[in-house]
């Protein structure tokens, strides 16, 4: 099967880590597609939207190219944060594109309140990390907000820091990405089948959020009791462990 991973606020496909080997060996019939969100990674020259049924647009355009040189077979829909929400709103556009959906650490601002959606205390973070240089340093300090149980942080801070040297995200287009997802509203039906995971440690995105999600579609949820926000990152085996069964089940 042919999965789409989409990452959330900021981050690109060069941010997933070990996560992507760890699935294809839980699943090894997978074949996993990386499309970054406008504005970010391969697309770092473009503007990002500031609503989510207009990224949903742009990415859904470049899946169709991507669908047509796979061939035929079935596909599934793997996002976190903001990439959640764009998978939401893609999956209940467009019923018949993906057979799975898994949505991590997501939100809805018709199910949450916006302190829930985003914790209070990590906006001064935000406003720092929006100040420093690109670099090591400034993915250090989103690792630190993001995460609580990765290893080896200053490893990837410095593999992470050379990615946005390359591939550098502008502030326009990440307040773009911050006011799309402040406007976003959870679709009332998700006819993919749907799982909905959360951590709940996570000091970005209340994981009560995800529970919100989980009711509203009458969803299958596991929870992770204490990973970060960036749950691929910080314990990519228990992810890919729940996806498997879920597929599986």
């Amino acid at each position: 099967m042919n999965w789409v991973f989409l990452r959330g606020l900021s981050r690109e496909a060069g941010h997933w880590g070990t996560f992507p080997n760890i699935f294809k060996k839980k699943i090894p019939k997978s074949k996993i597609h990386f499309l970054d969100l406008p504005g970010f990674g391969t697309e770092f020259q473009g503007r990002s939207p500031v609503q989510v049924s207009k990224i949903v647009e742009d990415i859904r355009k470049r899946w169709v190219a991507l669908k047509e040189s796979e061939g035929p077979g079935e596909w599934s829909l793997l996002a976190i944060s903001l990439g959640g929400m764009v998978g939401a709103q893609w999956v209940a556009k467009n019923p018949d594109d993906f057979k799975f959906f898994c949505i991590i650490n997501s939100s809805a601002g018709n199910l949450s309140s916006t302190w829930r959606r985003l914790k209070p205390l990590r906006i001064p973070d935000l406003n720092k990390i929006r100040k420093m240089p690109l670099g090591a340093n400034r993915e250090l300090a989103v690792l630190k907000m993001t995460t609580r149980i990765l290893k080896n942080p200053e490893k990837i801070a410095e593999e992470w820091g050379v990615i946005s040297n390359l591939r550098p995200p502008r502030s326009r287009n990440v307040i773009a990405q911050l006011l799309a997802a402040m406007s976003f509203r959870a679709p009332r039906e998700l006819k993919a089948q749907t799982l909905v995971v959360s951590s709940l440690k996570d000091d970005f995105t209340d994981s009560s959020c995800s529970d919100e999600l989980a009711k509203y579609w009458a969803a299958k949820q596991v929870v992770h009791p204490e990973a970060g926000h960036d749950l691929p990152l910080d314990d990519p085996e228990w992810l890919a462990t729940k996806i498997k069964e879920f597929v599986r089940s």
